[in-house]
């Protein structure tokens, strides 16, 4: 059962990031829709191949709901990586090569015992950004450039799903036409909620996660239940609805940081970012050894974000938060 390698955990970022805040993801990728222009020279060619309508690709970000994020699952990347070998081995793309069981009967024969599932591929992408942008644009030879229905950008914001596998696979043989990376995404439910997240050290200073940033020493713990990170930095640990207090130690923090919260039935992100910073999805109360709090996606409209005792900066969302320093010399900065 295979933990995310670091480029699979960087398209598990950037599809929580598009879940959490569709149109602050695109901007990764998109720096002008009137003209389309992407930074990326690859996504570039890619939409001006498909004749992407900008006007069109905008009014269907904002047409676009916020949903909570998914968490990684070991069984549905087992899936997700024998279905990229199969692609590669048939050399083409699709969701079922020839004598290839059916999507749902690799799922189970993973392991993954599912009520709602969907999946992704594409055996033909550049990057990791370049796949994410594939999916999310869903360009095709359909109107203003782009599939429809949009069945990519709908999996990767279909509210239903829960936890998702996937798989990355660098495809350079010369004999083959897939490639250069060959991605699989499978999405499922089974009725649990998650806290998740990933702890790393932004090196590159880029305000994201990047491969090779990973930090595999963070531990996440609530009652009796605990799990570590990663090498790449992810983590998912199942959790119960109520009040509950999660505790993180490791991961670069100088001691023990507490998150107390309500979770209901939506997936939490709780993220560790150069051993001072919490980036959370969610409202919380936090105390212990952070400097820096702050909120992050659009899911609600707004969090309530309180600090404990210390100097903390409290940082809001995009939406109408409520930000409490607690005691202390604490900055409250609203977005």
């Amino acid at each position: 059962m295979p933990a995310p390698t670091d480029l699979e955990q960087l398209f598990l970022e950037l599809i929580n990031d598009a879940r959490l805040d569709p149109l602050g993801n695109a901007s990764r990728y998109i720096t002008s829709y009137s003209p389309l222009v992407s930074s990326d020279s690859a996504i570039q060619s890619a939409v001006d191949y498909f004749n992407v309508s900008g006007s069109a690709l905008l009014s269907a970000y904002q047409g676009l709901t916020a949903v909570a994020p998914v968490a990684w699952n070991n069984n549905l990347a087992t899936a997700a990586e024998n279905h990229s070998v199969a692609m590669i081995a048939a050399d083409e793309q699709s969701h079922q090569v020839a004598d290839e069981a059916s999507f749902g009967d690799r799922l189970t024969a993973a392991g993954y015992n599912y009520s709602f599932a969907g999946e992704n591929v594409y055996a033909y992408s550049e990057s990791v950004l370049y796949g994410h942008a594939g999916f999310m644009i869903d360009w095709g030879n359909g109107p203003n450039g782009m599939q429809s229905p949009a069945g990519h950008r709908d999996n990767i914001m279909n509210s239903g799903f829960s936890e998702v596998g996937i798989d990355v696979t660098a495809e350079s043989n010369q004999a083959t036409d897939v490639g250069p990376l060959v991605v699989t995404q499978d999405f499922g439910d089974r009725g649990l909620t998650f806290v998740l997240g990933v702890a790393y050290t932004d090196s590159d200073n880029n305000d994201f996660y990047s491969v090779g940033e990973g930090r595999g020493d963070l531990t996440v713990q609530w009652g009796s239940s605990s799990t570590t990170t990663a090498a790449s930095g992810g983590y998912s640990l199942g959790i119960t609805s109520g009040l509950r207090t999660i505790t993180l130690t490791g991961g670069g923090l100088s001691g023990a940081v507490t998150v107390t919260t309500t979770i209901q039935s939506d997936n939490i992100k709780l993220d560790v970012v150069d051993g001072n910073t919490l980036l959370t999805s969610t409202s919380v109360q936090v105390s212990g050894a952070v400097s820096v709090i702050r909120g992050i996606g659009t899911l609600y409209g707004g969090l309530t974000l309180t600090a404990g005792s210390g100097n903390q900066q409290v940082i809001g969302t995009a939406g109408s938060d409520t930000l409490s320093g607690g005691s202390g010399n604490d900055d409250l900065i609203g977005d």
